[in-house]
């Protein structure tokens, strides 16, 4: 993915997993059938029609919902493709980024649109991506982030994630510190850009980023 490869959108709409998709679904829907849309991870079934882009970071999550996908995706480099399907080798785009380290600004190359930082998860990565289409706005819905009320011991509890991971002990409040921070970093990078940022809440991850994004109407 690069500026370059990527066509020009005025809006582009981004829709998390969060359960304000849920309250905000029947704008979400309207959104998607007007707008240029990213979804991260698995696809809606009922937004999929609409959806132009999905966007995988995890190899097992791409191979268990590449087939439901039904135009672009986007991919990191830890996926592997293997042989599969050609139609779908066809409409895959792959999205460079920096993996490792720390970085405290976020720096996208011109020439060949990699990314100087860590993208976070799937749903941050697609944030991210909106700005390759020169958005004048985007919408995001959905990014509420983990309930925090589930922190015990300095550490936190998510469901869905542990359910799929037994034995594993909760997420280290430092971590998900890292992790807001960075969605911070995220958001006030593509507002400096002058892209008008609306979103089902402007609490999102725990932060308060009314500062930059506005709720939407």
């Amino acid at each position: 993915m690069n500026f370059k490869t990527i066509p020009s959108r005025d809006t582009i709409v981004i829709i998390g997993a969060g359960k304000s998709t849920k309250t905000h679904w029947n704008k979400a829907l309207e959104l998607a059938k007007k707008h240029c849309t990213i979804i991260p991870n698995t696809p809606n079934d009922k937004l999929a029609k609409y959806c132009d882009y999905n966007l995988f970071l995890d190899d097992p999550l791409y191979h268990k919902n590449k087939d439901h996908c039904k135009n672009k995706i986007i991919i990191g480099d830890k996926i592997i493709i293997g042989k599969g399907n050609r139609s779908i080798k066809r409409r895959l785009l792959f999205l460079a980024y920096h993996r490792h380290g720390k970085r405290d600004k976020i720096v996208i190359r011109p020439k060949d649109g990699y990314i100087k930082h860590m993208v976070g998860n799937a749903g941050f990565a697609s944030i991210l991506c909106s700005v390759y289409f020169r958005p004048k706005k985007i919408y995001l819905i959905g990014f509420d982030g983990p309930d925090f009320t589930r922190v015990k011991r300095r550490k936190l509890f998510i469901p869905h994630y542990h359910a799929k991971r037994p034995g594993t002990k909760g997420i280290t409040m430092a971590k998900i510190n890292r992790t807001r921070n960075h969605l911070r970093r995220i958001i006030q990078y593509i507002h400096g850009l002058n892209v008008k940022i609306e979103a089902s809440t402007t609490m999102m991850w725990g932060l308060d980023l009314s500062e930059w994004c506005t709720n939407i109407r």
